[in-house]
């Protein structure tokens, strides 16, 4: 799952919400609205984790171990 952030108004991205799963971010003006928000907690957490690189590396050790 990815996380896309996007400078727009709210309908472009509600449109562009609705073409791609992945989670919006859309800033305009002093306004935030978040997009195709996962229901689950876990998902989340797994969601922001694959975008930094301690969630890389503990990726790559975890199956290191395995």
């Amino acid at each position: 799952m990815t996380i896309r952030s996007i400078h727009a108004d709210g309908a472009c991205a509600g449109t562009m919400a609705k073409l791609d799963p992945s989670i919006t971010v859309a800033k305009s003006g002093d306004a935030t609205r978040l997009y195709n928000l996962p229901r689950s907690i876990d998902a989340i957490d797994q969601a922001t984790e694959e975008q930094t690189i301690r969630g890389l590396l503990g990726r790559i050790f975890n199956r290191a171990r395995r």
